[in-house]
C-alpha cells in the first residue's frame, strides 16, 4: 500500500482500491449480446474520472464520491445481464432498432430502469445516500436541477454530464450510442457553460491508462481520437441558439476527426464556406434560410447540407435518405453512428480521426499527483 501511494498518488490510490472492490471482470459467457464487460467498465471509468474532475473544479468538499458514482452509475445493467437471459438481448436489439436510449427501452418494456435497480441495490448496500441518488436521476436532468442541497445537485450534475461526454468520446460503450443534451443551467453550475475545453481531458485520458494498466485492462486497445480545436474555416458549421451555447455532438463529431465551427451568429459569409450546416434552434426560430443560398447557385458550387435538430420529431427510425439536402432529426433521440454516417456519405469520404494510444511513461507512474 505504501509502495502504491507513493508511485501513484494518494487520490489515485484510493481510486483503484474502489475499482478493484467494485468491478466485475470475470468471463463472460455471452459474448453475443453486444454488452462486453470490459467495454462497459472502460465507459463507467471514463464516467468516474470526468465526473469527479467537475466536482473537484466546482470545489465539492468530497469529488471522490463523483468517482464512486460515476464508476457504477449503470450497476443495475450487470444483474439484468446476469440473471435475465431471454430478456436483455431483446432491450438490446430494441434499443438499435427503435432509435431510442437503453434506459427508455427499459421502462417501456419492463416498467423500470437501470437508475432505479442501481439505486435500490446502493441504498441496500448502505452506500451513501449522495452517491444512490445520483445513480438515481443521471438520466433525469429535470429531477437533478429541483435537488434542494447544492453539494448533492453538484454531484448528481457531474455524474449526468460526466456519462454523456464519456459516451461522445467513444470511452468504452454502455448499451446505445444516443447523443443526450446537457441543459444550459446544468452546465452553468458545473462552470463549463459553453462546454468543456479542449485540454480538459488530457488528465483525463492519463488516469484512465493508470487504472486500466492495474485492473488489467489492455491499455493498448484504448484509442483516443486527437480533439480538433475550434478551426476558423470548417466543413461544419453548428449554429447554437442563445439559450443552449453547447451540445455533445460538437465533442463527438470533433473527436471523430471532423473540423467544426460553432457560432450563435449565422450569416451568408459562413454559409459559403461550409459543406455541412447543423441548426440546433429553439421553438419560435425562423426555418427559411434560403436566402443564404443565394451566393451559392453556380453550377460547380458545391451542395451544402442542412440537418435541423429539433424537439418535436415523432419518427421511429432513422430516415435512410437526404432529400434536397436537408435532413430533420429528433435532438432528444439523437443516434451518433446515424449522424456520423450520414456526413460520411455526403461528404464523399470516410472521415477517420486521427488515433494515439494512450501511453504513460513510467516517469509519470513514478511522480504520482497526490
Amino acid at each position: 500500500m505504501r509502495e502504491a501511494i507513493v508511485r501513484l498518488g494518494y487520490r489515485e490510490t484510493n481510486n483503484l482500491l474502489a475499482c478493484l472492490a467494485l468491478i466485475d471482470l470475470s468471463p463472460e459467457s455471452r459474448k453475443n449480446y453486444g454488452f462486453k464487460r470490459e467495454e462497459f467498465w472502460l465507459h463507467s471509468l471514463a464516467t468516474a474520472l470526468i465526473a469527479e474532475k467537475l466536482c473537484a473544479q466546482c470545489g465539492h468538499h468530497k469529488p471522490q464520491l463523483a468517482f464512486i458514482a460515476g464508476l457504477i452509475h449503470d450497476l443495475g445493467k450487470i444483474p439484468l445481464d446476469n440473471s435475465f437471459e431471454s430478456v436483455f438481448p431483446q432491450l438490446l436489439e430494441e434499443t438499435t432498432s427503435g432509435v431510442c436510449a437503453f434506459y427508455k427501452t427499459e421502462e417501456r418494456l419492463m416498467g423500470f430502469s437501470h437508475p432505479t435497480l442501481g439505486h435500490y441495490l446502493t441504498s441496500l448496500w448502505n452506500f451513501p445516500s449522495a452517491v444512490s441518488m445520483a445513480i438515481l436521476y443521471h438520466h433525469d436532468p429535470d429531477r437533478i436541477l429541483t435537488t434542494p442541497t447544492p453539494s448533492d445537485r453538484i454531484l448528481q450534475e457531474a455524474v449526468y454530464a460526466a456519462n454523456i461526454l464519456g459516451k461522445v468520446l467513444y470511452l468504452g460503450h454502455s448499451c446505445d450510442e444516443i447523443c443526450e443534451e446537457i441543459p444550459h443551467p446544468l452546465l452553468k453550475e458545473l462552470k463549463i457553460p459553453t462546454g468543456p475545453s479542449v485540454n480538459f481531458f488530457d488528465s483525463i485520458f492519463r488516469d484512465l491508462w493508470i487504472l486500466c494498466k492495474y485492473l488489467n485492462i489492455s491499455p493498448k486497445t484504448i484509442a483516443v481520437g486527437k480533439v480538433q480545436p475550434e478551426a476558423a474555416e470548417s466543413d461544419i458549421i453548428v449554429v447554437y441558439n442563445q439559450k443552449n451555447p453547447f451540445h455533445p455532438l460538437v465533442v463527438a463529431l470533433r473527436n471523430n476527426g471532423f473540423s467544426v465551427k460553432t457560432t450563435l451568429q449565422f450569416s451568408p459569409e459562413l454559409y459559403k464556406q461550409a459543406r455541412v450546416v447543423i441548426f440546433i434552434p429553439e421553438k419560435g426560430f425562423p426555418m427559411d434560410i434560403m436566402f443564404f443560398e443565394e451566393g451559392n447557385e453556380k453550377a460547380d458550387a458545391p451542395s451544402i447540407l442542412k440537418i435541423f435538430l429539433l424537439n418535436s420529431m415523432q419518427q421511429k427510425k432513422n430516415p435512410q435518405n437526404v432529400e434536397n439536402d436537408i435532413l430533420f432529426l429528433d435532438r432528444k433521440n439523437l443516434d451518433l453512428r446515424f449522424v456520423l454516417h450520414t456526413l460520411d456519405r455526403f461528404l464523399g469520404r470516410v472521415v477517420i480521426a486521427e488515433k494515439e494510444n494512450i501511453e504513460v511513461p513510467e516517469s509519470e507512474l513514478l511522480k504520482g499527483t497526490s
